[in-house]
């Protein structure tokens, strides 16, 4: 009532659909002084930083270029998690980790020898290997072949320094190969040589830990940084944890984060020794288990094991298998 009179009021709500906030790249590794690019997606009304955290020296520097748009940048190696958020509350993390950048030197013996490109930079293999017409100096005339698993057709890709362009397209033709030209960032490749070969040093920015494309089965892949299995495995169901808390380190072997990951993302992971000429072996139930579980298997199996007494890595330029 208004003054004695009946008086009507109405309004009228406009609703916004919900929109589910996510980081473009959850997990990058760039190098120090370099540009570290984060977009933020969806949202409801404008999404800020609204947290930072770091493990040594300075902060990074943080800007926001435009909407959801966040660059970072930092002065010397560092690792930092950054918290998105939006008006309703949600949250996104987004991790980038600085570094410097990292030598890889390769040596292999006569035989097979099981590899892994540790660096962000694909390795081409006409560069790395040579040809016929184009020869690197103490390479070519050594490799027998090259060969890199291609999960996802379930067949090899194959190159071979000794044939030309032409012999080598027929040659995987013929055998239903694929022709391999390159082998990406922490991917992992077999090499069959006639003698040892110290490879030509490859520096760049170490490649990401977490492969960023798995396949159900067998995976052929490399690491960026020396890791063991258990915490390559834990690594792998956490792509956004802390390296800190997931390296393992010499006096926190196993014990990685709490302990051994309880629901393993992978079954098996396997190293080739290629002087011993045998398997080296991980197995994470069996790692579960505790004890000598996993050591006991290996030996009855003929493997080497990788277990606690034998503190054992997996190193940069070495490949290994992971059936997951």
């Amino acid at each position: 009532m208004l003054n004695g009179q009946p008086v009507e009021r109405s309004w009228i709500f406009t609703t916004v659909a919900y929109s589910t906030m996510t980081v473009d790249v959850p997990y990058q590794r760039v190098g120090v002084g370099q540009v570290a690019r984060i977009v933020v997606s969806g949202g409801n009304q404008d999404v800020s930083q609204s947290g930072i955290n770091w493990t040594t020296g300075p902060a990074p520097q943080v800007v926001k270029v435009s909407s959801g748009i966040f660059e970072v940048r930092a002065s010397s190696p560092v690792e930092a998690t950054l918290t998105f958020s939006d008006q309703d509350g949600q949250t996104q993390e987004a991790r980038v980790s600085f570094v410097n950048p990292a030598s890889e030197t390769t040596t292999t013996v006569a035989g097979w020898n099981l590899l892994g490109n540790s660096l962000q930079t694909p390795m081409v293999v006409l560069d790395r290997f040579g040809h016929v017409d184009a020869p690197v100096a103490g390479v070519t005339d050594k490799v027998i072949s090259v060969w890199k698993w291609l999960p996802t057709e379930m067949r090899w890709a194959y190159y071979s320094p000794t044939l030309t362009a032409q012999a080598l397209a027929a040659e995987t033709v013929k055998v239903g190969y694929a022709v391999l030209d390159r082998i990406e960032p922490g991917e992992g490749y077999w090499v069959n040589t006639k003698t040892s070969i110290s490879f030509p040093t490859r520096t760049g920015l170490p490649s990401p830990t977490v492969p960023t494309v798995l396949t159900k089965g067998w995976n052929l892949l490399g690491v960026g940084e020396a890791m063991t299995p258990a915490a390559f495995d834990k690594t792998l169901g956490n792509p956004v944890m802390i390296p800190s808390a997931s390296k393992c380190m010499l006096t926190e072997c196993w014990e990685i984060a709490g302990g051994l990951v309880t629901t393993p993302s992978i079954k098996s992971l396997w190293t080739w020794d290629a002087t011993a000429r045998k398997w080296r072996f991980y197995g994470s139930i069996l790692a579960l288990q505790g004890g000598t579980a996993l050591s006991d298997y290996a030996a009855t199996m003929g493997y080497l094991p990788y277990d606690m007494t034998e503190n054992k890595y997996l190193h940069t330029g070495v490949g290994f298998w992971i059936n997951k």
